[in-house]
């Protein structure tokens, strides 16, 4: 518009008004871009964070954050601890390691993905929380008492020597 004006195209006093509403209308475009991307980075971060709290989980499960009162792993500082009294209950495949030495890689990890396949469900059941796998066994925190550990043990025998009789 102002070369315009300079060449004497248009009469600068009948069109600066015009000029000045499309520069702040430019302006206005361009501020919305820039808020636009910023939401958009907002959003990408935040999609980010929570596939990170969700890989975490696999980690320390949500019920151990519940017992230590936090909502997010990023709440957790260093020394935070509770003292509860619960039963654990600690189980693996008896003789895996000299089972495990005539099978192949492949077949161990399938064996243990179907253990622990039948296993969760019955310790999600009788609300136990497992904080931790070790090869082919785990351990399992039971906030409710005794008795919730007592029965799931019965419930994962039975459930054993219902269907694997392998294990």
């Amino acid at each position: 518009y102002d070369l315009l004006v300079a060449m004497g195209v248009f009469d600068g006093l009948y069109f600066i008004h015009i000029g000045s509403f499309f520069s702040i209308v430019l302006l206005s475009i361009m501020i919305l871009k820039i808020y636009a991307d910023s939401i958009e980075k907002i959003d990408d971060l935040n999609f980010e964070m929570k596939n990170t709290n969700n890989s975490l989980v696999r980690f320390v499960p949500k019920e151990i954050m519940r017992l230590l009162n936090k909502n997010s792993i990023k709440e957790i500082k260093i020394g935070d601890n509770i003292e509860l009294k619960m039963p654990i209950l600690s189980m693996d495949i008896r003789s895996f390691t000299n089972k495990s030495e005539k099978l192949s890689t492949q077949n161990i990890v399938g064996l243990l993905n179907e253990y622990f396949a039948l296993l969760v469900p019955i310790v999600r059941e009788y609300d136990g929380i497992i904080p931790k796998y070790l090869g082919d066994g785990c351990f399992v925190l039971f906030p409710k008492g005794p008795s919730y550990a007592v029965e799931c043990a019965i419930k994962i025998q039975e459930m054993l020597k219902a269907c694997c009789v392998n294990l």
